[in-house]
């Protein structure tokens, strides 16, 4: 590589200068396109310049070429069309550079220039001299709309129709254009949508004329600061500003209270960007946000209790009712939407200072104080994402009494990601508390009434068993053993037939009708106990020659049978309310707002 120190003010001879020329396309191989190598090829340039340029004509047309293309990546754009033009004062035949420069005067509107560039024969070139007659129309029907006084919305919606769809498309670095799209905007009917395309114009501006209008600067960070909240940008423009212009008054205003406001933007910053995630409304992210660390006392503190960070001078200008850095910047707040014509209440600046207002008052548990700032922090729906700071003061009072019911029913209206937070999981903790104690107390009422059930069916099984005791001993009846097999019944039978048969009854303590229904007895004990099904329901308590035995058996069957079973309860109270974290919703199983 050939270095910037190594390169001498004179010529050289030829093969040197060739080497020279190599090493620079070397260098730019190798680096690209670098202030560097745009240093060494202006050297290179500088002493090809003082000899004859028929010597090193091809070279040279090809080096200006080459330091016009990094020109043009570094964004330096007036040089790189005056190297461009040396190429062609060169050689005029030079296709690419030809091109290359009349894609950038078209580009900065340069169309003047441009004409002497161009090549009536060429299709390319009539198509771009065309162009720029009708591009020449569309310009004076948008300097007739700027320079109107009042807009209707429809003559500007025209104007910004006409920029962006044919004027700024074919000559997108001509800062006139972009000054006009400003005018239009700014004549709209100002709202927050607005704003974001004044500050990307704003930017754009920035960018092609960075010296031009200071006053940009001071604009562009005033609308990042109270439409999005964006500190860090803001301050970014106004160091900018500065840089150019030290004694600046606006910019500098702002620099002095940026420098004293500084780490409470970044923190108001962080926590609207933190608040973006936690109210986003889309639930289709899994990932977790993490809770934001503040320390909540000293910026509490900080907004209404410490001393004014302002100088005395400015103290003296400011209204009287600004007493508090709090009031200080609201009254920012209020002269930026006087003069950008807006509502300050909606305000992105504004809303998350009441925001974090509210919600410094309501993490010290200072409900009263709180209140002002959480009614105008945001007019939400509690069913549609609400801000759940303001809710806090209802749902404490809620725990308080014991109305933990409706204190769930309302921390089921909050998002997932407000259910993460530290705030929200510290009211849960209370209720989560009094859950696992309910439960507690109702397996302890489940475990006494299912003792109570048992001792009840052990009772019931005691008077069953006594009740099925048949009334007619079969077994006594034929005089005969409980387990007797068939050969014993029969023969049992065969003894008490002839034992009591009106015919052979031998004893003297029976009237007829006695040993009539005794030998009835011993005919119907064989008959069931020599049946096996008859005798297997006879020892099951249920006597075939007995109707009201069957009937007695039943009604003393299943002592759990029919209604009055266990007590039903959703145990599992705490994993059915996190589950609905996609917007379903939970009971508490037979909890009903019950107070204890």
């Amino acid at each position: 590589l050939v270095l910037l120190s190594n390169i001498q003010p004179v010529v050289g001879s030829s093969s040197e200068i060739i080497n020279r020329i190599q090493s620079v396309h070397t260098k730019f191989q190798q680096e690209g396109p670098t202030i560097d190598v745009l240093n060494t090829i202006d050297l290179l340039v500088k002493d090809l310049d003082e000899d004859d340029h028929n010597t090193y004509k091809d070279q040279l047309a090809q080096v200006y070429f080459k330091k016009s293309l990094i020109e043009i990546s570094l964004n330096k754009i007036k040089s790189a069309i005056d190297d461009l033009i040396k190429v062609l004062e060169i050689d005029p035949l030079m296709k690419p550079a030809q091109n290359k420069l009349i894609d950038l005067l078209v580009e900065q509107a340069e169309f003047e220039t441009i004409q002497k560039y161009l090549d009536s024969k060429d299709e390319k070139h009539q198509k771009i001299d065309q162009d720029i007659k009708e591009w020449g129309k569309s310009l004076a029907k948008v300097e007739s709309l700027v320079t109107s006084k009042k807009l209707k919305d429809k003559e500007v919606e025209e104007c910004l129709n006409t920029l962006d769809d044919v004027l700024i498309p074919f000559t997108p670095s001509n800062p006139l254009l972009y000054q006009y799209r400003l005018v239009c905007l700014k004549k709209s009917s100002l709202n927050l949508d607005n704003f974001k395309p004044i500050i990307k114009t704003l930017d754009k501006l920035i960018k092609l004329q960075p010296m031009k209008d200071l006053d940009n600067y001071s604009d562009i960070s005033q609308l990042l600061l109270f439409t999005q909240t964006n500190f860090g940008q803001s301050w970014h423009f106004v160091k900018n500003c500065l840089r150019i212009n030290n004694d600046f008054k606006k910019c500098g205003s702002l620099s002095k209270m940026f420098v004293k406001f500084q780490n409470f933007l970044k923190l108001l910053e962080d926590y609207s960007i933190w608040q973006g995630h936690v109210y986003l409304i889309s639930e289709e992210s899994s990932n977790k946000i993490e809770d934001i660390e503040i320390d909540w006392e000293f910026a509490n503190k900080f907004l209404f209790e410490n001393s004014l960070q302002v100088s005395k001078l400015e103290m003296k200008n400011l209204p009287r009712k600004v007493k508090s850095n709090y009031d200080y910047l609201m009254h920012k707040a209020d002269e930026f939407s006087k003069e950008f014509s807006t509502d300050a209440t909606k305000l992105s600046f504004t809303q998350d200072l009441n925001k974090f207002a509210c919600e410094s008052f309501i993490q010290l548990k200072d409900y009263k104080n709180a209140n002002q700032f959480c009614k105008s922090s945001v007019n939400d729906d509690i069913n549609e994402n609400p801000f759940f700071p303001k809710h806090v003061p209802k749902i404490d009072k809620l725990l308080k009494e014991k109305n933990y019911q409706e204190a769930a029913n309302l921390l089921n209206k909050f998002n997932k990601n407000v259910k993460g937070t530290q705030l929200f999981l510290d009211r849960l903790k209370i209720i989560e508390a009094y859950d696992k104690k309910r439960q507690q107390q109702q397996h302890f009422r489940q475990q006494q009434q299912q003792q109570q059930r048992q001792r009840q069916y052990q009772q019931q099984q005691q008077q069953q068993q006594q009740r099925q005791k048949p009334a007619n001993d079969y077994y006594k009846i034929l005089d005969i053993a409980r387990d007797a097999d068939e050969k014993t019944i029969k023969k049992a039978h065969r003894t008490q037939t002839l034992k009591y048969h009106p015919d052979k009854y031998k004893g003297n303590d029976l009237t007829p009708e006695q040993i009539e229904h005794k030998m009835q007895e011993i005919n119907k004990a064989y008959e069931v106990l020599s049946n096996k099904e008859l005798r297997e329901r006879y020892d099951q308590g249920d006597d075939p020659n007995d109707p009201m035995g069957g009937q007695r058996q039943q009604q003393h069957h299943n002592p759990f049978g029919g209604g009055g079973g266990g007590f039903q309860f959703n145990s599992d109270f705490m994993r059915q309310f996190m589950k609905q974290g996609n917007g379903g919703s939970f009971h508490f199983g037979g909890f009903g707002g019950q107070r204890q």
